[in-house]
C-alpha cells in the first residue's frame, strides 16, 4: 500500500486525529496558562511594588519636610532588593513636580521638573495633571517598556508630594518563566501520556473497521464459506455494517451452493439420458439374442444343448433385468415409488452384491406417493456405499417400508468399520471441500432427501454403521 493511500485510511488518520487534537488542546492550554501567568505575574508585580512605594513615601515623607534630600537619597538608595534591582528608578517629587531625590541623581538632579526630563517624562508629568494627583496611579503604557506607579507622600492628611517608580517589564520575565516552564514540563509530560494512550485508543476504535474492510476485499477473490465476518458484536454502526455483510457472506454462499446443485442435476440428468440411450442399443440386439435362444430349444432335443440354451436365456434375462432398471432410472417423469421400483435397485445392486451378502426386506405393497427417481438414487448410493464398507463377509441389510401415511423408511446398515465423524456438516460435505477427495455418493444423498423434504440419521460404532431415511408422503407434504 502506498503512503498516500496509507495516510487515506481511517486506520490512520483517526489515530492521528486524537493524536492533533491532542497536541491543539495542549498547544491552547499552555497558551491559555501562559497569558493568565502573564497576567497573574503583572498584577503580583503592580501590588508589590505599591506595597513598596507606600513604605518608601512613608520613610521620605518626613525627610521632605525637613528638606533632608540625604535622608530622602539613603532611603530610596537602601529600597532595592531582588525584585526590584538597580534598574528600578525611584524619584521622590515635591509638590511643584520637581525631582527632590532620585535613586539615579546624575540622571535626574535635584529641582529638575519632571517634564524636563526627557519626552516620554513630559507625557506622564502631563498624566499626573500640573498638581500632583492625592490617589495611587498606575501609568503601564507611558514610557516604553516600563510601567510607572505613583503613590502620593501626605502630612497630616495633606500632599505635599509624590513618589515615582518606574521599572521595566523585563522584570516580569524570569518570574514568568519560571511559572511558565514548570506548567510546559507538566504539559509534556502529560502529552507524553497521552499520545500513545490515544494512539492506541484509534487503533482500537478503528481495529473492527479495518477487519471489515479486509474482508470485504476478500470478497469475489475467495469462497464465502472460506471469508470470516468480523465476530465481535457491537452495537454501533460498524457493527450493523458488520452484520449486513455477514448477511450478505451468506447469501453468497448459498447461492454458490445452488448453482453447484444445478451442476450437478444437469451433469446427473446428462449422465442418466446417455444411460438410457445406452439401454436402448442394448435392448435391440438382445431381443434377438433371446429370441434365437428359443428357437434352438424348440429345434433340439440334445440334453447338452437345451442346458446351454437355460444357461444363455438366464443371463440374457439378467442383462435384460439390468437393462430395464437403468432405464428407470433415466427415466425423468415424477411417477410414484412402487414395489418393483426397490426391486429394480435390488437389481442393480445385484453385481456388487458377490463381494458382500444381502439381507433384503422390501416391506412396499403398493404405490407411495413419492416420486421414485430420486428414492432409487438415494436407496442405490446408500446400498452401494454399504456393500464397499461390508467387505466381501459381511452382510448388508436393507429394509424398506411404509407407514399408512404413506410416509417411506428406508434403513440400510453394514457392519464395516465405524464412521470416523457423522457430524452431517462433515459427513455430507461436497467432494470439493474435504481433505481428500471422495465421490458424490453422499453428498447426492443428502441433498436429495432435503428436496424430498426428508431427514437422514447416521449411526456409526464397532458393530457397523446405519443410514436412516424418512421421507414424508406426498399428501403430507401438500397438507404442511
Amino acid at each position: 500500500m502506498s503512503l498516500g493511500r496509507r495516510l487515506r485510511s481511517y486506520r490512520i488518520r483517526l489515530p492521528l486525529s486524537l493524536l492533533a487534537a491532542a497536541g491543539v488542546t495542549a498547544l491552547v492550554l499552555g497558551l491559555a496558562i501562559a497569558v493568565q501567568t502573564w497576567r497573574n505575574v503583572e498584577r503580583d508585580l503592580v501590588t508589590t511594588g505599591r506595597q513598596l512605594s507606600d513604605a518608601l513615601a512613608t520613610a521620605v515623607s518626613p525627610a521632605l519636610r525637613h528638606d533632608d534630600v540625604w535622608r530622602a537619597y539613603a532611603a530610596l538608595r537602601g529600597s532595592h532588593g531582588s525584585l526590584f534591582d538597580e534598574r528600578t528608578l525611584l524619584i521622590v517629587l515635591d509638590d511643584e513636580q520637581q525631582v527632590f531625590a532620585a535613586n539615579q541623581p546624575q540622571r535626574f538632579p535635584v529641582a529638575t521638573p519632571l517634564a524636563a526630563a526627557g519626552e516620554e517624562f513630559s507625557a506622564l508629568a502631563d498624566r499626573l495633571g500640573p498638581e500632583l494627583p492625592a490617589r495611587f496611579v498606575d501609568a503601564p503604557d507611558v514610557i516604553s517598556g516600563h510601567r510607572a506607579l505613583y503613590t502620593p507622600i501626605r502630612q497630616d492628611g495633606v500632599s505635599v508630594g509624590g513618589l515615582l517608580m518606574l521599572y521595566p517589564d523585563t522584570l516580569m520575565w524570569p518570574r514568568f518563566r519560571e511559572i511558565t516552564g514548570t506548567a510546559a514540563v507538566s504539559i509534556l509530560a502529560l502529552m507524553a501520556l497521552l499520545a500513545p494512550l490515544g494512539w492506541l485508543w484509534g487503533k482500537r476504535m478503528t481495529r473492527p473497521l479495518g477487519e471489515l474492510a479486509d474482508a470485504m476485499s476478500r470478497v469475489g477473490r475467495e469462497r464465502p464459506e472460506a471469508i470470516r465476518q468480523p465476530g465481535r458484536v457491537r452495537d454501533d454502526e460498524i457493527g450493523q455494517l458488520a452484520t449486513q455483510f455477514g448477511h450478505m457472506l451468506q447469501a453468497l454462499q448459498e447461492k454458490d451452493e445452488l448453482e453447484a446443485r444445478l451442476i450437478e442435476r444437469e451433469r446427473l440428468t446428462a449422465v442418466g439420458q446417455l444411460a438410457g440411450g445406452v439401454a436402448h442399443e442394448i435392448n435391440n440386439p438382445l431381443s434377438g439374442l433371446l429370441l434365437a435362444v428359443s428357437n434352438l430349444r424348440r429345434r433340439s432335443d440334445d440334453p447338452a444343448v437345451l442346458r446351454s440354451a437355460d444357461l444363455l436365456e438366464r443371463g440374457l434375462r439378467q442383462i435384460q433385468d439390468t437393462v430395464a432398471a437403468l432405464l428407470e432410472e433415466a427415466r425423468v417423469d415424477g411417477h410414484p415409488l412402487t414395489p418393483a421400483d426397490i426391486e429394480d435397485v435390488r437389481t442393480l445392486v445385484s453385481a456388487q452384491r458377490r463381494r458382500a451378502a444381502l439381507d433384503w426386506h422390501n416391506g412396499l405393497k403398493s404405490a407411495v406417493p413419492v416420486q421414485a427417481t430420486p428414492v432409487r438414487q438415494i436407496l442405490l448410493n446408500l446400498l452401494l456405499n454399504a456393500v464397499d464398507a461390508a467387505g466381501p463377509h459381511g452382510t448388508v441389510r436393507c429394509r424398506v417400508r411404509s407407514d399408512k401415511d404413506h410416509n417411506l423408511e428406508l434403513q440400510v446398515s453394514n457392519p464395516g468399520p465405524p464412521l470416523a465423524d457423522t457430524r452431517p456438516e462433515v459427513l455430507f460435505r461436497a467432494p470439493s471441500e474435504r481433505p481428500v477427495r471422495g465421490g458424490f455418493g453422499l453428498w447426492v444423498i443428502e441433498r436429495l432427501v432435503r428436496e424430498l423434504e426428508g431427514s437422514i440419521e447416521v449411526t456409526s460404532d464397532d458393530h457397523g454403521t446405519t443410514f436412516h431415511v424418512r421421507i414424508p408422503g406426498r399428501r403430507r407434504r401438500a397438507a404442511a
